[in-house]
């Protein structure tokens, strides 16, 4: 069951590629682009602010010389001042792409949180377009559903940044652990975005938090695979994620990520479940087949569909499915 539900995974970033095509979903890659490039730009400003403090601390405290016009300086205190000037120039920008490396993990998990509004109604579109089914608008259900997601994005935030610690202090202390525990560092990072993909349609199905977390778990081979093709697409391959080169591919890269990956996991939970079964969703056809008052809003204080008129003496009365 595992495999088959990673390759869903895997197999469902194809047909949700050419899903928002058909169905003229792609004004929805904007969103993630704008957010990206404003967390970026953030982080890149943040980052050159703590670099300079921590540049100039250091400096500070090893004496790095400055650099000063040669003409005021002999020959061999110039050359020590123009040393000392690249060692600081370096130093800044290690620290200025090690905290944009950073930042970059973060602002993974910071989209998705700005994202959780966005993605949810995309999810909901996409059920729509697939099985008729409709919700009631609500704003209290709106806090409620973006509320939730803020939750499970920083909750798997704080639980993949510990493993990641605890990874790091585990291969200071064995070196030869490092690679090693990479491997399931990243396997984690990636269940945790699939977790948060398919919540999305849990939240529909009015699964509790706790109820969403042993669903996934029971398939946990599609969150990891969906989770998988994220990190495929915003770091050009999962390993790019250590690199400053995972920063320069983030623009294009997390345009497409969570919206491939939010429709990816729609699709996959619709395979397995068939959602147009939800008794949660409005769904016209499917009540209309079953008869009057089956529907959940009629017992909400809702009208339930009307009655087939009264056929004539004599005649047959139509079919309820004709009306």
């Amino acid at each position: 069951m595992f495999l088959k539900d990673l390759k869903l995974g895997f197999g469902s970033y194809g047909k949700a590629w050419n899903f928002i095509f058909r169905n003229g979903l792609w004004y929805f890659f904007l969103f993630p682009l704008i957010i990206w490039c404003i967390l970026f730009w953030l982080s890149w400003e943040l980052a050159d602010s703590i670099a300079d403090v921590i540049v100039n601390y250091i400096c500070g405290w090893i004496g790095c010389p400055e650099a000063q016009p040669a003409e005021n300086l002999p020959w061999y205190s110039w050359l020590w001042a123009k040393i000392g000037g690249g060692l600081s120039w370096g130093l800044r920008l290690t620290i200025k792409l090690s905290l944009s490396v950073f930042g970059a993990w973060l602002a993974k998990y910071l989209t998705l949180i700005l994202l959780s509004p966005i993605l949810a109604w995309l999810s909901e579109k996409v059920e729509n377009v697939l099985t008729g089914n409709d919700y009631a608008f609500s704003w209290k259900q709106l806090v409620k559903d973006t509320q939730r997601g803020i939750l499970l994005a920083l909750r798997n935030m704080c639980v993949e940044f510990f493993f990641i610690f605890l990874a790091w202090i585990m291969a200071l202390a064995l070196p030869g652990l490092g690679k090693l525990l990479a491997i399931p560092v990243w396997v984690l990072g990636w269940y945790f975005i699939g977790f948060s993909m398919m919540d999305y349609v849990n939240e529909r199905r009015r699964l509790s938090v706790r109820e969403s977390v042993r669903y996934v778990r029971k398939h946990k081979g599609l969150a990891i695979g969906n989770g998988w093709m994220y990190s495929i697409i915003t770091g050009f391959g999962s390993f790019l994620e250590m690199l400053p080169l995972a920063v320069l591919a983030g623009p294009v890269s997390l345009m497409f990520a969570p919206v491939l990956a939010c429709v990816a996991a729609t699709l996959a939970i619709h395979q397995l479940e068939g959602l147009e079964n939800n008794p949660h969703a409005i769904n016209p056809n499917r009540f209309r087949q079953q008869g009057p008052g089956t529907n959940p809003q009629d017992q909400a204080g809702n009208k339930p569909y009307p009655k087939p008129p009264a056929a004539p003496k004599g005649t047959t009365p139509p079919p309820f499915n004709s009306l």
